[in-house]
């Protein structure tokens, strides 16, 4: 998906439906670059550098899929620190 002066890093949904995936977006002048995961959650990540280097991650958790702590905590921690995680988890709360 292009966006002048940004460069974007996409990861695609997992199976059969037509919507998720995880996205970043980072200015060209922001010195950046990929961090590969290795992970069956919807997630991408990007090391950037500004003062400090600080890894973004985005994470999609579809409806309806079991929370994964193990996952999770799996892709905490491949992010080099310090990091920052953003999301769209499609929480519940149930009172």
């Amino acid at each position: 998906m292009p966006f002048r002066n940004y460069t974007s890093f996409f990861s695609p949904a997992i199976g059969p439906r037509l919507h998720g995936g995880s996205m970043v977006m980072i200015r060209n002048y922001i010195a950046h670059s990929p961090i590969i995961l290795q992970t069956q959650l919807q997630a991408v990540a990007v090391k950037i550098s500004l003062d400090i280097n600080y890894s973004i991650c985005s994470l999609y958790l579809p409806p309806g899929a079991p929370f994964d702590g193990k996952a999770l905590h799996n892709l905490i921690k491949q992010l080099p620190s310090p990091y920052l995680i953003l999301g769209y988890l499609n929480a519940c709360h149930f009172n």
